[in-house]
């Protein structure tokens, strides 16, 4: 009985630690008129989520409201994939975006094919390194912290 206590005591522990890993990683940036923020939640060197929220103001260009809600359309319908969410609002100068990738959730070929995720090596993507998003963010102009 004494063994079997201490095994529960161990997988409580080992169950505690893991929420205690989970960190929160937010990266920003400007980029072609796009203000977007990247929030990364991730255990270790694996992500987990992934929320992005985008914000064009498209007021000043010649591009219609139409025509943005008609991308973002297409968009949502090619986002359609188990663990991803995505949405957004047009208010006839600006398009607010959200997709949320829930990464315990999906199929990575499916975002892979969506464009959602990419591979340098060609290999099947099994997780989602934080280090090496980070760098690649960072080395595209996002802040993160």
């Amino acid at each position: 009985m004494k063994k079997l206590t201490a095994l529960l005591c161990v997988l409580c522990l080992v169950g505690c630690s893991s929420e205690e890993d989970t960190k929160t990683t937010v990266c920003t940036a400007e980029i072609n008129g796009v203000n977007i923020t990247n929030s990364f939640k991730s255990n270790g060197d694996e992500i987990t989520s992934q929320s992005i929220q985008n914000e064009l103001d498209y007021s000043s260009s010649e591009v219609s409201a139409e025509q943005i809600t008609a991308t973002a359309e297409a968009y949502k319908a090619a986002y359609d994939i188990t663990g991803v969410e995505y949405s957004y609002e047009n208010d006839g100068s600006t398009l607010f975006e959200n997709i949320t990738i829930d990464f315990t959730k999906t199929d990575f070929s499916e975002l892979m094919d969506a464009g959602l995720i990419t591979s340098d090596s060609g290999e099947e993507v099994t997780y989602i390194s934080l280090e090496q998003t980070l760098e690649a963010l960072e080395n595209s102009g996002f802040e993160c912290k």
